[in-house]
């Protein structure tokens, strides 16, 4: 009784140790093939984006453009800054 309670926590060690790296693994492999198959995919000829999109999102490891399910068109946007707003001397302001 006793050895099968030392081998059941060791057990229980091993797997609380090796299954997070296990898991992680497998994450960042999947990471990987997703980031891979972004690259490969073809920018959708309804798509108008920019050589800085591209990089964008080859980076990223997204697609620079898609269709959803329900047929939205989603284009990425890179980050940046932009002002927002209207010049002080703006007639309408």
């Amino acid at each position: 009784m006793k050895i099968e309670s030392c081998l059941t926590q060791t057990f229980c060690r091993l797997m609380l140790t090796a299954l997070p790296v296990a898991c992680l693994a497998t994450v960042l492999c999947l990471a990987d093939c997703v980031a891979e198959e972004a690259a490969k995919a073809e920018i959708p000829a309804w798509a108008k984006v920019s050589k800085e999109q591209i990089a964008a999102a080859q980076k990223l490891g997204i697609p620079v453009a898609f269709a959803n399910r329900v047929g939205v068109k989603l284009v990425l946007v890179p980050s940046g800054e932009f002002l927002m707003g209207s010049a002080e001397d703006e007639v309408g302001r």
